[in-house]
């Protein structure tokens, strides 16, 4: 265990997970929110996020950075409020999914599949890790905007390319015009990127029903 973690209060960061359930947050790709606001959305690194800022842990948005800002651990050494994975992002491309462990084998997350904060037994991740070098946040930043501050977003190259390619397919499918003008906006303000990856999904499924 690293010394930033002495200062954690990880029961704080469970309680606030089982409050963000019995409010029925559901799960939105991209939704973000920054305590004290009570989200009606999240996706699953929002909520990890949500919880840590809750106890005023600062952490990154977005399962790369959790991933890469955190260290493996063996499933043994669980503690409530660490970290499960699907995939290990430098093996497996595919978008990600995260949860905190809630102890006695199980885990809580903000789920697609569950449309929202869900509970599921330790089959859900493969892979355990720990949040280290952390820092806490500035009273100044925990205020009751509804959306989180852009310093606290990061957007990867990776996930611009899927905005990117998101995109085009909405151009392909002839719901807008001009791409190049939605990529520079979406380079001018990158922490909205994934609402065009759902748009594109929604755009494909809705031309199979129409097929």
């Amino acid at each position: 265990m690293t010394d930033t973690q002495n200062f954690i209060n990880r029961q704080e960061i469970i309680d606030t997970a089982r409050m963000l359930k019995d409010k029925h947050v559901r799960y939105s790709l991209g939704a973000k929110a920054v305590p004290p606001t009570i989200p009606k959305e999240l996706d699953c690194s929002g909520f990890v996020r949500y919880c840590y800022l809750a106890a005023g842990i600062a952490v990154p948005d977005g399962s790369w950075h959790q991933w890469h800002v955190s260290e493996p651990i063996d499933k043994s050494e669980l503690e409530i409020a660490d970290l499960g994975f699907l995939y290990d992002p430098n093996k497996n491309s595919e978008i990600n999914h995260i949860g905190l462990y809630l102890g006695d084998g199980k885990w809580i997350h903000c789920s697609l599949s569950a449309k929202g904060v869900t509970i599921d037994d330790g089959k859900v991740f493969k892979y355990f890790r720990r949040f280290i070098n952390l820092s806490k946040v500035p009273e100044k930043h925990l205020d009751t905007s509804p959306n989180p501050p852009k310093w606290m977003i990061t957007v990867t190259e990776k996930e611009k390319q899927y905005a990117v390619d998101s995109i085009h397919v909405l151009a392909d499918l002839g719901y807008i015009l001009n791409p190049s003008v939605h990529i520079k906006n979406l380079y001018d303000s990158p922490e909205n990127w994934a609402q065009w990856v759902v748009l594109a999904n929604m755009a494909k499924e809705f031309g199979k029903q129409q097929s």
